[in-house]
């Protein structure tokens, strides 16, 4: 069994909880969203009265379908060495067009209750088998074949965040760049979950990945009627079979490498929600220094009993949100930085100066 088939089968155990909030009844309407960004704070509001929201004056309308519309599509990124990076990558179609391909993809963002359609159009040259670990996806295929379109549809049950993917050619269409967040918003603004312990100033997506140059470059190139992406061998068994070729370049979040990464601005006592979600293909370890996170939940699930942590790993397909709360007494200028604990921290083959994962919660 491969590393990333464990992972997905892991990640798969949400959906007890997933079906478990249908069966309790907890599937109730929202207002249709999605929304396309990765830096997009939020401010809290208290909840309604639980009297006035249940009386018929106040209930809230069925909710109306929220329809997504995306592409799959080769393209190009560049590292903060210059290097420019063959990528496969999701990016929203707008008006009929799609713009150039993204890593990670759009984040998607769906209230709870809303019915979901998301629709994409594969302009690559493999097939895609599109997946969203821990949501139940309605009956239906979900391959999308090349030149073809493709639409999967499900309800958002359960709010929290979660990876959408694209899991063909055993994984490696993820690890290329085809995967993004998607979130499902409680019906109170301002919380993680339903739960008022999970309330939160601001948001940030840090979506975890990695480039191996010569699985991208296989992405690339043609072989037969398709890529070569999903006949590359992780080992060289010709050479020396104990040498595995998946040695990463760059380690990104949201799809950038330290300096290129931007900063988290927060106040002084803000609590800060971080959506985590690991896209590529090894488990990701993550720390930071001047401040403490609360785990709270893991992919869609609401952990019944949250811990605080420095360090914390995420396998990979997982997802996760953590709350740091911003030192009050932080002046002006202090940076928190949350970084790769592996201390992978640099870029392609430079020996010289930081890189790779690391991130700065920064004070304005």
């Amino acid at each position: 069994m491969s590393a990333r088939t464990h992972r997905r089968r892991a990640a798969r155990v949400t959906l007890v909880a997933t079906a478990l909030a249908v069966i309790t009844g907890l599937l109730l309407g929202g207002l249709a969203s999605a929304r396309q960004t990765y830096e997009a704070p939020l401010v809290g509001h208290a909840a309604k009265r639980h009297a006035k929201k249940h009386h018929p004056k106040h209930r809230r309308a069925r909710a109306a379908a929220v329809t997504i519309d995306l592409c799959a599509k080769a393209g190009t990124t560049t590292m903060p060495d210059g290097a420019s990076i063959p990528i496969w990558g999701f990016v929203r179609k707008v008006a009929g067009s799609c713009g150039p391909a993204e890593i990670p993809g759009p984040a998607l963002e769906v209230d709870k209750g809303d019915p979901v359609s998301i629709t994409v159009e594969n302009q690559l040259p493999d097939e895609l088998a599109l997946d969203i670990p821990g949501i139940l996806l309605d009956a239906g295929p979900t391959d999308v074949q090349p030149g073809g379109t493709r639409e999967i549809t499900f309800t958002s049950n359960a709010p929290g965040t979660y990876l959408y993917e694209s899991s063909g050619g055993a994984g490696r269409q993820a690890e290329v760049g085809l995967a993004g967040a998607l979130v499902v918003k409680p019906l109170t603004p301002g919380r993680a979950y339903d739960d008022a312990s999970t309330a939160y100033d601001k948001q940030a997506y840090m979506v975890m990945s990695e480039i191996v140059p010569a699985l991208n470059a296989a992405a690339a190139n043609t072989c037969g009627t398709g890529s070569c992406l999903g006949s590359f061998n992780f080992y060289d068994y010709d050479s020396d079979p104990n040498v595995s070729r998946f040695q990463p370049a760059y380690r990104l979040f949201n799809g950038k490498a330290y300096p290129q990464i931007p900063s988290i601005s927060a106040a002084p006592g803000d609590k800060v929600l971080l959506r985590y979600v690991n896209a590529g293909s090894e488990q990701a370890t993550t720390t930071m220094l001047g401040v403490d996170g609360r785990l709270v939940g893991r992919s869609g699930s609401l952990l019944s009993a949250p811990f605080d942590f420095v360090a914390q790993t995420f396998p990979a397909g997982s997802a996760a949100d953590a709350i740091v709360t911003v030192p009050a007494s932080a002046a002006s200028g202090s940076r928190f930085p949350i970084y790769d604990r592996h201390l992978g921290l640099v870029n392609g083959s430079s020996a010289s100066g930081l890189g790779g994962q690391i991130r700065f919660i920064e004070v304005p």
